[in-house]
Formats: structure tokens, sequence, C-alpha cells
């Protein structure tokens, strides 16, 4: 689907977002995009992969929506110029 996992070295699982959960699955979980240190919940998957193509995801769109909000904050600029 043309998205891009995150390898981390630091995790233990190998993927940035993804950690080992207590019921022996993976959580997904990202920071929050409007900064501070909030965590977003994604998801607990059963394998550390399938939590990390769900973190790609949610980063993914995460940056979309950002982009689409900067776009659309331009226009209105220009448009009260």
């Amino acid at each position: 689907e043309g998205w891009r996992l995150h390898v981390s070295s630091r995790s233990n699982t190998g993927y940035k977002g993804v950690y080992a959960h207590p019921s022996g699955r993976y959580e997904a979980s990202r920071n929050d995009t409007r900064g501070g240190r909030r965590k977003v919940y994604i998801g607990l998957f059963e394998t550390a992969v399938e939590a990390a193509v769900a973190y790609a995801k949610a980063v993914g769109k995460a940056e979309e929506e950002g982009k689409e909000g900067e776009e659309e904050e331009e226009e209105e600029e220009e448009q009260e110029q």
C-alpha cells in the first residue's frame, strides 16, 4: 500500500511505536502530531509486523492531514490579503 515501516534499533520489537504488551500481543501507539507528550493509541495486534504496519498507516495519515491543514491555512491567508 506504499506505507514505510519505521525500523528502530532502540525498540526491543525492532519497530518504532511498537511495544510488547503484557498479554503477549503487540501494542502500537504514536505521539500526538500537535506536540506535547500525549500518546495516541492505535491498537493491539498479534504480531509486531502487524502493529508496525498499523503504526506506519497512522503516521502517514497524520502527516497527510497535517499537510492538508497547512495548505488550507495558506489559502486563507492569501485570500485575506
